[in-house]
């Protein structure tokens, strides 16, 4: 984490906010700290893996929309902040799907559950009126030559409630294995949004 850090700073990235998937349980989050930042997350009760959080600059604006932050484990793990940037409000989601259903469900309704809490959630943030990020470790390849049925349905949800995709390369890559289920959505006007990928081992996606 310190050299990835490192990295931003070189490059004189100003960095606010880090959202982060797959955080775990965390007994202990003041073993975890960041100096300047804040932390805040959401985990799983009763099993292993998954959580949602974020790394907050401080100074930062902030407070935890809990309407907008469902936790359903395994399938829709989402923790949803509205924070003060240049002036104005914007709404920033973490989110995880896990690849494996939770127990009694089958892939197809695991993912149809999943693509129907999204657009629940974008269609809730509608009102708010404000520009919204969400950020997602959604285990959903959108690489060209891997859509499928599921991942165009996640698509067009994305997409009629007015949202972009703004990844557009491979963010895990594993041997001769490579697929882009890192995915940063956003409703935002602004006619320049840079993107980007960086290539770090702090964990097993870039």
């Amino acid at each position: 984490m310190k050299s990835f850090l490192t990295n931003i700073i070189h490059h004189k990235i100003p960095l606010l906010i880090l959202a982060l998937q797959e955080t775990w349980n965390i007994p202990h989050p003041d073993l975890i700290t960041i100096p300047g930042f804040s932390f805040i997350h959401t985990e799983r009760k009763n099993s292993r893996g998954g959580g949602v959080g974020f790394f907050i600059r401080d100074g930062v604006n902030y407070k935890v929309l809990k309407e907008h932050s469902p936790f359903i484990p395994f399938t829709f793990e989402s923790l949803t902040i509205d924070v003060i940037l240049d002036g104005k409000h914007s709404i920033i989601s973490s989110i995880y799907r896990s690849p494996n259903p939770p127990k009694n469900f089958s892939l197809a309704s695991h993912n149809d559950s999943f693509i129907d809490h999204l657009d629940n959630l974008l269609h809730s943030l509608s009102p708010l009126s404000h520009t919204s990020y969400l950020l997602l470790d959604s285990n959903l390849n959108l690489l060209p030559s891997t859509i499928t049925p599921t991942t165009s349905n996640y698509l067009t949800s994305i997409h009629t409630n007015g949202y972009l995709q703004c990844i557009q390369k491979a963010t895990r890559i594993q041997g001769a294995s490579h697929s882009l289920i890192d995915h940063i959505l956003t409703n935002s006007n602004s006619h320049q949004i840079d993107t980007g990928i960086l290539i770090q081992d702090i964990s097993d996606h870039f």
